[in-house]
């Protein structure tokens, strides 16, 4: 497993859907996407991923995950229509927004990881030398502790652990972007708090402890939405436990509720 730096030149990309895709790591614990990687061809499934923030102030690692794919071609990013990018499927585990949060800085990066290395490239998807890689991951660890972010671990580009560092299940986001707590309420008033999938009820199975309890799922993922938009309560979003809402997630587009019932029910027989 290689370890690749990934670059967002926010002068020339301004990504308005930020905070959608910090809300889908927050809820799933992931978010796929995919990413220039410049003049780069070897970027395999597996490989690290960072991705480091440029442009205007401030800058610094902003992002980290996994490749999921090799590289392809597609239109130009920049909307160049004589021209062709290489992009990489990426699935990140962490993302921070710089316009609201730390990102660990080029200073630390020069002074605590490696100051030969280029962490201001003008192509993205270079390439970290593994001895470079393994101090970044030290550093980076110790920076998302700080800032009390979960980490994510990934072996051969699949998740296989999750270390939670205290107080990070109670990001603000993650109950900022229920969308709107008023539509949560609406919903599950509407709809009731029970699976719309496997019809599980916290409140039958736990008592007053999971009174209420639910989550809920977006039929359309907001971050197929390019502008804001208006969320109807009771058709757009559906109640539904923690399990199947991770097994809704694991495709994408997301599995749809009856496509996922129809799965259990073949399960049962």
């Amino acid at each position: 497993m290689y370890t690749y730096l990934l670059a967002w030149n926010n002068k020339r990309f301004d990504w308005t859907e930020i905070n959608e895709a910090i809300a889908e790591i927050n809820n799933i614990g992931f978010y796929e996407g995919s990413w220039s990687c410049g003049r780069n061809k070897s970027i395999q499934p597996g490989d690290r991923l960072f991705l480091i923030k440029l442009g205007q102030n401030p800058k610094g690692l902003c992002a980290s995950g996994v490749a999921t794919s090799t590289v392809n071609q597609d239109d130009h990013w920049e909307g160049d229509l004589d021209k062709l990018s290489n992009y990489i499927d990426f699935k990140f585990d962490i993302l921070l927004n710089p316009k609201k949060e730390d990102v660990l800085g080029l200073d630390i990066l020069k002074n605590e990881v490696n100051d030969k290395q280029l962490w201001t490239p003008q192509n993205s998807g270079i390439k970290i030398q593994p001895h470079i890689a393994d101090k970044l991951e030290r550093v980076w660890s110790d920076f998302l502790k700080k800032e009390k972010k979960i980490i994510q671990k990934y072996r051969n580009g699949y998740l296989t652990k999750s270390v939670f560092v205290e107080g990070a299940i109670k990001q603000v986001l993650l109950t900022k972007y229920e969308r709107d707590r008023d539509a949560r309420k609406a919903c599950i008033e509407h709809h009731q708090a029970k699976c719309k999938v496997c019809n599980f009820d916290f409140f039958q199975t736990y008592g007053k402890i999971g009174e209420g309890f639910i989550h809920v799922h977006h039929l359309i993922p907001v971050s197929s939405k390019k502008k804001e938009y208006t969320l109807n309560p009771t058709e757009d979003i559906v109640p539904v436990c923690p399990n199947c809402h991770a097994m809704l997630h694991t495709a994408k587009p997301p599995i749809t509720v009856n496509e996922l019932k129809i799965i259990i029910e073949d399960q049962k027989k």
